[in-house]
Order: C-alpha cells, then structure tokens, then sequence
C-alpha cells in the first residue's frame, strides 16, 4: 500500500480541525521531485499570533500512524504576528525532513519609499529591496541598510522599485541560520498613537520624500511606523534624511540575478528546479 502523508496540528483557523489524522483536506500531494506538499492561504489573529504554543504541527504517515517529528514543529518563530500568509508544508521522505514556508505581500508605492513592518522573517535584498534602520541625532536622521534578515516584528524603511513583492520565509526542523536583531528608533502604532507632540511619519508630499509632522488630532493605525523626534527637532514640519553603507542602485543589479532555492540558499544558474528571483517562484530548467 502507497503511504499517504497528513498534516494535522494546531489552531482549527489553520487546519481546519485539531491534531486530526484522518481530515482528507489535510493529505499532502506528491510532487514530482518525491516529495509531498501541503499548501493553503490562512489568516492568524492577534490572539492566535500571541499563543505561541498552539502554533505546530506535525506530519503523519500511514500506514503505521507515524507522527513526525518527534517533538511538535512550533511555527511561532515564523509566523510571529497576526496576518494573512499563503503557507506551504513540505515533507521528504527520504530524509524526514519537513519545512514549512509562509509568504507575505510587500507593497512599495510610486514614491519608491515605505516603511513596513514584516511579519515573517525576511530577506529584503533577495527581493530587490533595501531595508533600513532609523537613526535619530537631535534633529537629524539617518537610514542605515540591514545586511542580513529581518526578524518579525522589525520596523523598517524600505527603498525598491514601485510593486508588490512576495517574501518567503522558510522554517524547518533542521539547523536555523542565525539571527540578527536590527536596532532601530522606528515606532510601530499600537492604534492609539496620536501625533500629539513630535511625532513623524514618513510620506512624499511637496518637499519630497521624507518624514513630515503629525496633526496632533491624527491617529496612527495600529502596524503603521512613526517617529518621536526629540525636543532639538522644534517644530519642523518635515526633516529628511541621510543614508549610510550600500547605495540602493548597487544592491539591485545584484538582487536582480540573485536566485534562492526553496531552502533559502542563494544557487547559481546551473541550479535546476523551483527557486525565488525577484521575489518570484520560478521554474529553473
């Protein structure tokens, strides 16, 4: 009898019932490669986001009633904040090696700059994207570009190409890359900041891109990105900004042939199979 390959886990939103082996929904298909895969676009809560312990899951091979790994697969560490992911599970039998991938929408406008907070780790440059940080001196502010990857939950400027990009994270039950934290004076919203005081938001308006001061009567919508200038600031109603490290044209003619495989390992051209360019899955021949 050919073996069968289910996911069953934690919360019902994402499984659709608990720990249940036998929900047919949950059967991963087999792909041509010999592995097996389980994919579906889910939305977690704030509250779901939080429970870091209802986050696993576990693959299960029958016949035999085999659960896989031995220890529940806890996604927290990759679904770290509430929001909507397309989300794929895939399982090698040939080494029991499962990996769960989720994607999430990044959006530059016309302007070319965006502050965005992720929700998945990622790796902006892979994208074609430069993330920074935000330094504040008295009245004056400086970006600063990440060279690694972004950890949820990181507020950030982003600089790009004007469109909608697709960030992969990957986790697996295998070694972790490490895992750098960014230190950054970016503020997310907790949906009842005010811009009551020195308070900064970033915009392109008629100085040009940069940060421009709040009405005091606005509220920032929760997940949106801010700034607390300190009292040296006076009352500017806009300050712009330096940048530090790798321009954004020099990382981008390299983003734009930089290719990863699944598993997040940057590959060459003689690499065969499905990989991420641009912030695209495409089929490699």
């Amino acid at each position: 009898m050919k073996a069968t390959y289910t996911v069953a886990g934690a919360p019902a939103s994402v499984f659709k019932t608990l720990w249940d082996k036998d929900n047919d929904a949950n059967i991963m298909q087999e792909q041509p490669n010999g592995t097996y895969l389980w994919k579906r676009t889910i939305t977690l809560s704030e509250a779901e986001a939080a429970d870091k312990q209802n986050l696993a899951f576990k693959v299960v091979i029958n016949p035999g009633n085999t659960w896989l790994p031995k220890e529940n697969f806890y996604y927290g560490d990759l679904l770290q904040r509430a929001g909507t992911f397309d989300v794929s599970i895939t399982f090698n039998p040939e080494n029991d090696n499962i990996a769960m991938t989720a994607t999430q929408d990044v959006t530059i406008p016309s302007a070319g700059y965006a502050t965005f907070v992720p929700s998945v780790k990622t790796n902006f440059s892979a994208l074609g994207i430069t993330a920074y940080t935000v330094k504040v001196t008295d009245a004056s502010v400086t970006l600063s570009p990440i060279e690694h990857e972004v950890l949820p939950g990181t507020p950030v400027v982003l600089k790009g190409a004007a469109q909608t990009y697709k960030a992969a994270a990957i986790w697996a039950n295998k070694e972790q890359d490490s895992q750098f934290a960014a230190t950054t004076e970016l503020k997310v919203s907790d949906g009842k900041m005010t811009g009551a005081g020195l308070v900064y938001v970033l915009a392109n308006k008629s100085k040009g891109v940069g940060f421009y001061r709040l009405a005091e009567n606005v509220t920032i919508p929760a997940g949106k990105c801010y700034l607390s200038m300190p009292i040296e600031a006076g009352a500017k109603d806009f300050i712009g900004f330096e940048t530090t490290g790798i321009s954004h044209a020099a990382m981008s003619a390299t983003a734009n042939d930089a290719m990863y495989n699944l598993s997040g390992q940057r590959v060459d051209s003689t690499y065969k199979g499905i990989v991420i360019k641009n912030g695209k899955k495409i089929l490699n021949k």
